[in-house]
């Protein structure tokens, strides 16, 4: 690890998008996998409007926060070799607000398209 942490931006910020692509990849898997779990105590989860909100409002209370040590580590990153306190890697920052929307949008879309659909009565 030291290996990679050592090397320039140039170099290390390929493995940033590997490493994000893999994670995404696996999370919406997860989020896929986890909608459809049913609970033996509880049930499945079926589709509905406060079903959907619920998620959203969720993963909006851990993305938040929860982004806010990598805006902080990719901001230092988008300053490398750069003049004093001027951007000049901006892939980073943009790197940071494609993974916000991944765990902000795109996760907890890919949990509600996955829901059950809600049995009809008739």
């Amino acid at each position: 690890m030291p290996r990679v942490l050592d090397q320039g931006f140039t170099e290390r910020f390929p493995l940033s998008i590997a490493l994000a692509a893999v994670t995404t990849v696996v999370a919406l898997g997860w989020a896929r996998w986890q909608a459809g779990v049913i609970d033996r105590r509880v049930g499945g989860i079926e589709r509905g409007v406060a079903t959907i909100a619920t998620t959203f409002v969720a993963a909006s209370v851990v993305a938040s926060p929860g982004s806010l040590p990598l805006l902080l580590i990719e901001r230092a990153r988008s300053l490398e070799g750069c003049p004093a306190g001027v951007t000049c890697h901006f892939e980073a920052i943009w790197l940071w607000l494609a993974l916000f929307a991944v765990g902000f949008v795109l996760i907890p879309a890919v949990f509600a398209a996955s829901l059950r659909e809600p049995h009809s009565l008739a």
